[in-house]
């Protein structure tokens, strides 16, 4: 049995709704900071096309959605790439849940 160790920065923020544009940019640069390497955002309250551009404030991350409503739900989870995850969505429940699979070298983890 191989072992792999693998550190990760891991930052989650329930956001109480990002309807605000001005919000994303200060929410993004939080977790960047703090050199968060997966990032998870409960309660986004965005819509799809709302989605698409919040995730632009992070570049060089994969970005899952489980979208909700503009007055409730929403996750995001993001890994940054520079960890060489393979990652995809297992599970999705109405913009309250998000599962991920994710493997390293092909071992699920």
């Amino acid at each position: 049995m191989n072992l792999i160790w693998l550190v990760l920065m891991c930052f989650s923020l329930n956001c109480n709704g990002l309807q605000d544009s001005s919000k994303w940019p200060v929410v993004w640069h939080l977790a960047l900071t703090l050199g968060a390497d997966v990032v998870m955002f409960q309660e986004t309250h965005l819509t799809i096309k709302q989605e698409r551009s919040f995730g632009m404030f992070a570049q060089g991350f994969d970005k899952f959605y489980a979208h909700g409503t503009s007055q409730s739900g929403g996750v995001l989870i993001a890994v940054h790439r520079s960890l060489g995850l393979a990652s995809s969505v297992v599970n999705y429940d109405n913009g309250h849940k998000l599962i991920l699979e994710v493997s390293l070298q092909g071992e699920k983890m």
